[in-house]
C-alpha cells in the first residue's frame, strides 16, 4: 500500500471512530441501575458446595490460558524474526495475559456471590483485556508508533470506564455509557482495521475466529436462560464463558506463532 492510500485510510478509520465516540458523548448519560434480576442467573444448581457451579467452574479455563500466555511473553525475547518487534508489545502481551487471568478470578469470584460489589472485579480486567488487544491491533494494522503511543492511554480509559461505572452505581445513576463504548469500539474498529490495513504480522486469520468467539459470547450471554430451557444441562451464560474462553486460547495461538509478514515466513503461513 502506497503513502496515499495509507493516509487516506487513516482518515476513514479517524473520522469513523470520531463520529462513534461523538454519538456516544451527545446521547448523554445512560442511568441504569443494575436491578436484582441481572444477577439472576438461570443455572443456579449448586455442587460441591459451590453455588452456581457451571458458571463458576467455566471460568477455569481462562484461567490457565492466562498463565500460559503470561509464561510465553515473559520468557520470549523481542526480535525483527519473533511475534514480538518492540519491546511495548511485548509489554502489551503481558498485561493481557495478565489480565485474561485477572478475569478467570473476577468473573468466578462474581459469580460465586453476584453483586454490584463483586461485579466491579469482572469488568475491570475485561476492560483491561480488550484495550490490550485493540493497542495491539493497531500496532499491527496502522503502526508500530500508533499502537506503543495510545496503549497506556488505552489502559487507563478502559480502567476509567469501570471505576466511572461503579461510582455512578453507587451514586444512584449507574452510568454504563463509557463501559459500553469501551466493550462495542473495539468490536467495531478491529474488524474495519483489519480489512483497510494491510497486515504487519501473520496469523491474522486467527484474529477473525476469535472476534466471532467472542460475538457468540455476546449473542449467549443474551440467551442465558432460553439456552439452559432447552438444553436442561448448561446455560447460556456457561457458554458465553466457554466461547469467549476459546477466543482468548485463539488469540494465544496467534501471538505464539505469528511473525512479521516476508520475514522468512513459509508462504502458506503468510495469511493476511
Amino acid at each position: 500500500m502506497d503513502a496515499q492510500a495509507r493516509r487516506f485510510r487513516v482518515k476513514i478509520a479517524f473520522v469513523l471512530a470520531l463520529l462513534i465516540v461523538t454519538v456516544a458523548l451527545v446521547i448523554g448519560a445512560l442511568p441504569r441501575n443494575l436491578a436484582p434480576s441481572y444477577f439472576d442467573f438461570a443455572d443456579q444448581r449448586r455442587f460441591l458446595g459451590i453455588p452456581r457451579f457451571m458458571d463458576v467452574i467455566s471460568n477455569a479455563p481462562w484461567a490457565v490460558i492466562g498463565v500460559s500466555g503470561l509464561l510465553f511473553a515473559w520468557r520470549r525475547r523481542v526480535g525483527p524474526d519473533g511475534p514480538f518487534t518492540e519491546a511495548w508489545e511485548r509489554s502489551a502481551c503481558v498485561v493481557l495475559f495478565a489480565a485474561v487471568l485477572g478475569v478467570s478470578i473476577g468473573s468466578a469470584y462474581f459469580h460465586l456471590a453476584p453483586g454490584v460489589g463483586t461485579l466491579l472485579w469482572d469488568r475491570l480486567p475485561m476492560a483491561i483485556l480488550l484495550m490490550s488487544v485493540f493497542a495491539l491491533i493497531i500496532g499491527d494494522r496502522i503502526g508500530l508508533r500508533a499502537g506503543r503511543v495510545l496503549f497506556w492511554p488505552l489502559m487507563s480509559l478502559g480502567i476509567i470506564s469501570v471505576l466511572h461505572w461503579r461510582y455512578t452505581e453507587a451514586m444512584g445513576k449507574g452510568d454504563f455509557r463509557l463501559y459500553l463504548l469501551i466493550q462495542l469500539f473495539p468490536m467495531l474498529a478491529i474488524p474495519l482495521m483489519l480489512g483497510l490495513f494491510p497486515a504487519r504480522y501473520t496469523r491474522a486469520g486467527g484474529i477473525w475466529l476469535g472476534l466471532g468467539c467472542y460475538a457468540l459470547a455476546k449473542l449467549f450471554e443474551l440467551g442465558d436462560a432460553p439456552v439452559f430451557a432447552v438444553t436442561k444441562v448448561i446455560s447460556g451464560h456457561t457458554l458465553k464463558h466457554l466461547s469467549a474462553g476459546l477466543a482468548t486460547l485463539l488469540l494465544l495461538r496467534v501471538v505464539r506463532l505469528r511473525r512479521p509478514v516476508g520475514a522468512g515466513v513459509p508462504p502458506h503461513h503468510r495469511r493476511a
